[in-house]
């Protein structure tokens, strides 16, 4: 249902088939958990983060194309923690680039980036929600994972 292609000399996740809103993409896989965000890690939970063994990997089983889903700040797809699965935001075309917002599971990334995703809300500079101002954050928290949400309310009450 989806393909890693590599486009404009960057690796992204593509749709083979039209999908409908919350439709599964597909379901992650965790090959390691590790306590500490790396370049390529997903955060599952407060000190909890996916990472692969081994990147190659990726290309033959599609519970690992995770790792070459794309930030948008405008994304068309969400991770569900909760079920550990990748699923449509709203409709996907075939062939669409398929992206998520990374913000609504790093709270703090360890490798910050330069956003170019070109969207009307481009935020810019993606470090992780933990750096996002209170209006950025308000509007963020709804799509954000559980972890996101406890690190935000512990965040509020550390502050007054």
């Amino acid at each position: 249902m989806v393909e890693v292609k590599i486009v404009e000399n960057s690796f992204g996740v593509y749709a083979k088939s039209n999908f409908i809103q919350d439709k599964l993409i597909f379901k992650i896989k965790k090959e390691k958990i590790i306590d500490h965000p790396t370049q390529f890690s997903v955060q599952i939970g407060i000190n909890r983060h996916i990472e692969l063994i081994h990147p190659l990997q990726v290309l033959s089983c599609p519970e690992f194309y995770w790792r070459y889903l794309n930030h948008s700040c405008e994304p068309n797809c969400y991770c569900n923690i909760e079920d550990m699965t990748f699923r449509a935001r709203r409709k996907i075309k075939k062939g669409e680039h398929i992206t998520f917002n990374y913000l609504t599971t790093e709270y703090d990334m360890a490798v910050p980036f330069e956003c170019n995703c070109k969207s009307g809300n481009c935020i810019k500079w993606i470090k992780g929600f933990k750096y996002l101002n209170e209006e950025q954050k308000i509007k963020l928290h709804p799509s954000a994972a559980k972890h996101i949400h406890f690190l935000f309310e512990k965040e509020k009450v550390l502050s007054l």
